[in-house]
């Protein structure tokens, strides 16, 4: 909600920005809200029950992949 409220007021003044987030349901959430995010890069999600390990020793849910679909259909690049 903070970011949204300081993206509405002043889009982060200029130049670039980084926004970390704890999950993938953070991120979407702040689409959903219509926060533009061009690019997003996946990195440190660790394992649990119902996840699944990839090669690159991030791992996913069924959620996390729905909602990556998700993004990717509204326009971000997901690396």
């Amino acid at each position: 909600d903070d970011a949204m409220a300081k993206w509405t007021t002043d889009q982060f003044g200029e130049g670039k920005v980084l926004l970390l987030f704890k999950n993938v349901s953070d991120i979407r959430s702040l689409q959903r809200l219509g926060f533009p995010l061009p690019e997003v890069q996946i990195g440190g999600l660790g394992g649990g029950s119902g996840r699944i390990n990839t090669s690159s020793g991030i791992s996913f849910d069924a959620k996390d992949v729905q909602l990556l679909k998700e993004m990717i259909a509204e326009g971000s690049d997901i690396h």
